[in-house]
């Protein structure tokens, strides 16, 4: 499920501390300002390379094409995302049904594999700004959300539980412009997916000793209009599976 935009985040990484500010009053800084990503590049430390070109209409997101044969068509209802087809190399691996309330927020999500097994998430927007995720009835997380981007996740029931918090900068996101995206991604649970970039992930709690975690740190570079151009990701940084990886982004 998301593995394009895995690419992008690398990390668990819309909505802010009041849901509905984001839906009626967004940031000013989260404007649409016409800027789009076209394409990204992303470098691993064995040299290998993965492109991803983005199809839009307008400022809605048509379709995700990774070189490595995976790719993402998106289906809208007004300004709203409201299907993702998955393929690999052509081939319909998955599909995800979302669906919204009256006030433009992500209350259910519907996976279907090729297998014909389905994951069903319900997402309850509670009125201290937090948004509890319920996956098949059994997993639960929490997710925590100030000015656009995800400041914390945390599982309750997950491998005895755990919780990750997240720092970003004050530049734009790449993806910040594309219609219903911000509505959308929260079922995606990647950093390219907010306001803002993502400077650090790190595991704040857990009753248990994970040997792997999500913990990063992002650098990047910007061009004249505060987005984006370059990123390098240090993934589980300090320890033996310390990895490094680049991304460049190209805008439309």
């Amino acid at each position: 499920m998301k593995k394009i935009l895995f690419t992008l985040a690398i990390a668990l990484a819309t909505l802010t501390s009041c849901e509905s500010d984001l839906v009626s009053a967004p940031p000013s800084d989260s404007i649409n300002d016409g800027v789009l990503l076209k394409k990204t590049i992303e470098t691993s430390g064995d040299g290998s390379t993965l492109t991803l070109d983005y199809t839009y209409e307008g400022n809605k997101l048509i379709s995700i094409v990774g070189s490595d044969g995976y790719s993402e068509n998106f289906t809208y209802i007004g300004g709203l995302i409201t299907r993702v087809d998955e393929f690999e190399t052509g081939v319909l691996d998955s599909y995800v049904i979302y669906e919204y309330d009256s006030s433009d927020r992500l209350i259910k999500s519907t996976i279907t594999f090729s297998s014909g097994n389905e994951q069903v998430s319900i997402f309850t927007h509670n009125t201290d700004g937090t948004v509890t995720e319920v996956i098949d009835a059994i997993s639960e997380f929490t997710h925590t959300f100030t000015g656009g981007n995800r400041i914390g996740y945390e599982s309750l029931t997950e491998g005895g539980g755990y919780n990750y918090s997240f720092t970003y900068d004050d530049k734009n996101g790449p993806l910040k412009n594309i219609l219903g995206y911000l509505e959308y991604s929260i079922d995606s649970g990647f950093s390219d997916s907010f306001t803002n970039n993502t400077l650090s992930s790190t595991e704040t709690t857990g009753t248990i000793s994970l040997e792997y975690t999500d913990n990063f740190t992002n650098t990047y570079t910007y061009n004249s209009a505060n987005y984006p151009v370059t990123l390098t990701n240090v993934f589980n940084p300090g320890t033996a599976s310390e990895e490094t990886t680049s991304t460049e982004y190209f805008y439309e």
